[in-house]
């Protein structure tokens, strides 16, 4: 996620998608597609909008590295990119990927991602719940607002 940049938060939280969607839109091509990818999945999964096609056709050309350096929010791309497709089992384990890594506050982007609608009736299989419930296992009891700053 682009340091110093606009961030779309305000607009995630008051349901604007379009203005959501646009400013995404913008950071890519006044940035780059590796500065907002952060931001564009977390904007997509709020609304359930698709992916943007500058990071489908970057991931396809060069994989998640090739669209995030932390590949948290690449990896998760990647998991709805497969589910629209109807690749389940590409789709879980590209999801169990994503919720392997960390993220501050811990459960913000994974409470996005479980309600992402470009899931479909994958959201419905076992293995999804399974994926997010294993999620909250390995971060405990305290998942609320808590943030983890390994530098300090």
């Amino acid at each position: 996620m682009g340091l110093g940049a606009v961030q779309p938060l305000g607009a995630i939280k008051e349901g604007d998608r379009e203005a959501a969607l646009a400013l995404v839109k913008a950071e890519i091509e006044g940035r780059s597609v590796r500065d907002w990818v952060g931001w564009a999945a977390t904007v997509c999964a709020a609304f359930g909008a698709p992916t943007p096609t500058e990071i489908v056709r970057e991931l396809e050309r060069g994989g998640v590295e090739a669209i995030d350096s932390y590949r948290l929010f690449g990896w998760y791309i990647a998991a709805r990119e497969a589910a629209v497709r109807g690749d389940a089992e590409q789709a879980f384990e590209a999801l169990r990927t994503s919720l392997a890594y960390w993220s501050n506050p811990p459960m913000w982007f994974a409470d996005i991602a479980a309600k992402d609608a470009m899931w479909g009736e994958l959201s419905l299989r076992p293995e999804f719940a399974a994926a997010f419930a294993e999620r909250r296992r390995r971060i405990g009891p305290m998942r609320g607002m808590l943030h983890y700053f390994p530098s300090f």
